[in-house]
C-alpha cells in the first residue's frame, strides 16, 4: 500500500552540480520584516515588525523546521541516490517510470496552492502566493530573467509556459505517449490526491508546512540530484529537461515568500505543531513515492512485470 513501511536507506557520496546551491531562504538568518530593501526589489509588501523576541523565537521555530525537513530520509532514499549516482541498471527505464508517474503529482502543484490561498486569512499573505500561482503559469520577472540567462538557461524555453508542459516536455523527450503520462491511477496520482484531501482537511500552518518547508523548501536539492542521471541520459538536450533547471534557479523567492507567511502564523497557538506535521506529511508522501520507484527498479532487475 501507498502507506507501507519504506525501504531502508543510504547515502551516497556528494557531487557537485551546476544548479544553484546554498542555504534555502527557511534557513535565512534574518527573518523577512529585516530585509525591507528585498520586499521593494521585488514588489512584495512587508508586513509589521515584530518585537525582538517574538522575531527570535519565530526564527529558531523556521530554521528547527528547516533542519529537521533537510535531514529527512526522503532526501536521502535509495533510489534517489541511485539515479544521482547512475547505479540503475537501466536508467532510461527507470527515468521513464519515474516522468510518468511525477507528472500526476507536479502538475497538481497549482491546485495545492490554490487550496492554500483560501485557507489564509490575511490579503497581503494571499497576494503574495497568487503571484507564485502566476510565476507557476510561466511568468518570470526581469530579476528571474537575469538569473536564468547566467545559468545559461534561454528564456524562451520556459517564459510564458506553464511548469506543467514543460514536465510534458520532459516525458515527450522520454519517449512517453500523453496518455502514459497522465494514468488516472499509480502511486503519482494516489499521491496527488493525499495531499489534496491533507490540505483540504489543514490549519493553515500545517497546509504552509507542507507546501514550504516540506516541497518547496527540499525540491532543489531533490532535482539536483535527480539532475546527476538525467544529464547524462543520450538524447536529451538542455532544453528536455528544464523544468528541473528551472527549479534549481530561480525557487529562491518561493520559499522566501512561504518563509514571509510561516513566520506569521507562528503566532498562533500551536502554529509551530501544525506546520511541522504538515512537513512531515509532505515529506512521508514524497519518501513513499520513491519507495514506489525503488519497487519498481528492483522488479526489473529480477525481470518481474513493472
Amino acid at each position: 500500500s501507498y502507506d507501507s513501511p519504506g525501504m531502508q536507506h543510504k547515502e551516497a557520496s556528494s557531487r557537485k552540480s551546476t544548479c544553484r546551491s546554498g542555504a534555502h531562504p527557511f534557513l535565512a538568518e534574518q527573518s523577512p520584516w529585516e530585509s525591507p530593501s528585498k520586499a521593494g526589489q521585488t514588489g512584495r509588501r512587508a508586513t509589521r515588525a515584530p518585537s525582538h523576541r517574538e522575531n527570535d523565537l519565530r526564527t529558531r521555530q523556521l530554521v528547527k523546521i528547516h533542519l529537521e525537513s533537510h535531514a529527512h530520509p526522503a532526501l536521502k532514499h535509495v533510489w534517489l541516490e541511485d539515479v544521482a549516482a547512475r547505479r540503475c541498471p537501466d536508467m532510461a527505464s527507470t527515468l521513464r517510470d519515474f516522468a510518468r508517474d511525477y507528472y500526476a503529482y507536479s502538475s497538481g502543484f497549482p491546485l495545492y496552492l490554490r487550496k492554500l490561498i483560501t485557507k489564509l486569512g490575511r490579503s497581503d499573505h494571499r497576494e503574495l502566493l497568487e503571484r507564485n500561482l502566476l510565476e507557476e503559469q510561466g511568468g518570470i520577472d526581469p530579476e528571474d530573467r537575469d538569473r536564468l540567462r547566467a545559468a545559461a538557461i534561454d528564456t524562451e524555453d520556459v517564459e510564458g509556459r506553464p511548469h506543467p508542459e514543460l514536465f510534458q516536455r520532459f516525458c515527450h523527450a522520454l519517449g512517453l505517449e500523453a496518455a502514459e503520462f497522465a494514468p488516472a491511477q499509480g502511486p503519482g496520482q494516489v499521491w496527488r490526491q493525499h495531499m489534496l484531501e491533507f490540505l483540504e482537511d489543514a490549519s493553515p500552518a500545517a497546509a504552509v508546512g507542507a507546501l514550504g518547508p516540506g516541497t518547496e523548501g527540499i525540491v532543489q536539492p531533490i532535482y539536483r540530484k535527480l539532475l546527476r542521471g538525467i544529464r547524462q541520459l543520450d538524447g536529451l538536450a538542455p532544453r528536455d529537461y528544464v523544468f528541473f533547471e528551472l527549479h534549481c534557479t530561480v525557487d529562491d523567492q518561493h520559499g522566501l515568500d512561504l518563509q514571509r507567511v510561516a513566520h506569521d502564523l507562528l503566532d498562533a497557538p500551536g502554529a509551530h505543531h501544525d506546520m511541522r506535521r504538515g512537513m512531515l506529511e509532505a515529506l512521508r508522501l514524497r519518501q513513499n513515492f520513491f519507495g514506489h520507484q525503488q519497487l519498481r527498479s528492483n522488479a526489473r532487475i529480477m525481470g518481474m512485470p513493472t
